[in-house]
């Protein structure tokens, strides 16, 4: 983080050459420029490196997964994207196809990610 902050120092000075400090001290632009941002709206806190972990994609309804689980106990060799073109076809709405496996793992039931997916291949590549 002091590397951080001393360049904000250095590029906060009147006849400070932003792209020359960032080829310095071997950052982009981008970083550079983003890093200056950060210390205006939250001042050295702002510096700190943020969190890398991915933010989870829109959560699947609670009601609905009861449904899934439900599903996949009738047809336990559907994977995700026949459930989700299941419950599209009932009107349900739209239920994320990415969540769904990660949903079955968590539920224990065995997620069969890739077959449908496999099936469609075959599919595409046979006609």
């Amino acid at each position: 983080m002091e590397l951080r902050e001393d360049f904000v120092k250095e590029a906060l000075e009147p006849e400070a050459n932003i792209s020359k400090l960032c080829q310095e001290y071997g950052i982009s632009r981008k970083s550079g420029y983003k890093w200056l941002q950060r210390y205006a709206e939250q001042g050295v806190s702002g510096l700190r490196d943020l969190s890398r972990k991915r933010r989870k994609q829109e959560q699947t309804a609670e009601k609905c997964e009861s449904e899934i689980v439900s599903i996949r106990e009738e047809h336990p060799d559907w994977g995700g994207i026949t459930i989700e073109r299941y419950l599209q076809a009932k009107r349900k709405g739209y239920v994320p196809c990415s969540n769904l496996p990660q949903f079955l793992s968590s539920m224990g039931a065995k997620a069969l990610i890739f077959e449908d997916r496999k099936a469609e291949l075959t599919k595409s590549w046979s006609n």
